[in-house]
């Protein structure tokens, strides 16, 4: 296999990176304080350098075989009465 270009919306294996070049949350300084929001998906600190790293971690489950539990995506307001 060879190798791939990345762009914007290419998706990594974290276990590829170090845990500081994985960035998790958003940081803003408030009133003066930081402040840290949760990232809903984490993104590459900017120079991220892959490593072998993945040979020191346990493999996630998405990386073993291991069946994920099903889950079901619940969108609001869904129902719609039919016009008369």
């Amino acid at each position: 296999m060879g190798e791939k270009s990345l762009t914007d919306s290419s998706d990594v294996c974290e276990l590829h990176f170090s845990p500081e070049s994985v960035k998790r949350d958003y940081a803003h300084v408030i009133n003066g304080r930081e402040v840290r929001v949760a990232r809903v998906r984490p993104m590459l600190a900017a120079g991220a350098v892959p490593s072998d790293r993945r040979k020191l971690t346990a493999a996630p489950e998405h990386a073993t075989g291991i069946d994920q539990p099903a889950f079901q995506t619940v969108y609001p307001n869904t129902i719609h009465e039919r016009a008369s």
